[in-house]
């Protein structure tokens, strides 16, 4: 009974309120890559080395589940490498890998690219996954209340 009051509050309390804004903003950050295509090539392409990052998180996602370890890992690295990116490009230990895996970061980088357009991080596929997300949480918001409410009834005349 407490831990369903406590989502209840964290979710009507913490979570709906920032909804409708999130959802503000992902519909404007859309908009503006429907209207604008071009705006997704602002901060020029994406580094080899953080495209395949990306790639290699967005896969370990779909094969091993988000909560994973390998997925967590993957995001951890994808991350670390956008953080030591600088205005002259990429640089870090990660550059420094074996032949053999460059051989497969390239083959790699050319299969994503015949297939996506990776000049944004955020693209209309995130945005859209976020909406859904949102929607869920709504979803989640209303369940917890319910069964919030449901055990209260419960208790309150059980004695």
């Amino acid at each position: 009974m407490n831990h369903v009051k406590s989502l209840t509050y964290m979710l009507t309390n913490v979570v709906e309120p920032a909804i409708g804004p999130i959802r503000t903003l992902l519909s404007k950050l859309k908009d503006v890559e429907v209207s604008e295509p071009k705006m997704t090539k602002l901060g020029g392409p994406l580094p080899e080395v953080l495209a395949n990052a990306l790639a290699d998180a967005k896969a370990a996602d779909d094969i091993y589940g988000p909560a994973s370890l390998k997925a967590s890992d993957a995001w951890n690295m994808a991350e670390q490498i956008a953080m030591d990116m600088n205005v002259a490009g990429y640089s870090s230990s990660v550059a420094d890998v074996s032949d053999t895996q460059k051989d497969h970061l390239r083959y790699k980088e050319t299969a994503m690219l015949s297939h996506h357009d990776y000049s944004a991080v955020v693209d209309l596929q995130s945005l859209d996954d976020a909406m859904d997300s949102l929607m869920k949480l709504e979803h989640l918001t209303r369940l917890a209340a319910i069964e919030n409410a449901r055990l209260s009834y419960y208790f309150e005349n059980k004695q």
